[in-house]
């Protein structure tokens, strides 16, 4: 037994063995400690639930940024394309004009043998007419060879 010490409200001892109480519920199994064993189990599925929230946010943040560059890729191809079908446009011109200049060409060249027929034809035409001023010229000098010596003579009279 013990004895109260200079106070005068009897004080529990420090320590409790559990068999001088007969049996008692052990602190497992005491209501308190049930209620923090849920509070410390409903604790640990928040924080669960967070870190897997967490974890969605990540992916979903990582899945959006893939979206983002896929985008920006999907862009870039489509620029790239344009690109290309204008660079074909831009050569087929290119070509266009320097068959246009290649026709330009011919056409230019054509006319220059046009102006040389016509030229050498002039000059044909022109080699004719001396030809038959020649002719001529021979042809009246035959005849003035022909009467002149008739000319000549002294007239008799009949």
């Amino acid at each position: 037994r013990w004895e109260p010490r200079s106070s005068s409200k009897p004080q529990a001892p420090k320590s409790i063995n559990r068999s001088e109480l007969g049996g008692a519920a052990s602190p497992r199994h005491h209501p308190q400690h049930r209620q923090e064993q849920r509070m410390l189990s409903q604790h640990s599925e928040e924080q669960r639930m967070l870190s897997q929230h967490t974890e969605e946010q990540r992916v979903l943040s990582q899945h959006r940024q893939e979206q983002r560059m896929l985008s920006q890729h999907r862009q870039e191809q489509r620029m790239l394309s344009q690109h290309r079908q204008e660079q074909r446009v831009l050569s087929q011109h290119r070509q266009e004009q320097r068959v246009l200049s290649q026709h330009r060409q011919e056409q230019r060249m054509l006319s220059q043998h046009r102006q040389e027929q016509r030229m050498l034809s002039q000059h044909r035409q022109e080699q004719r007419m001396l030809s038959q001023h020649s002719e001529k010229q021979g042809m009246l000098s035959q005849h003035t060879e022909d009467i002149l010596p008739q000319l000549q003579k002294p007239s008799v009279p009949p």
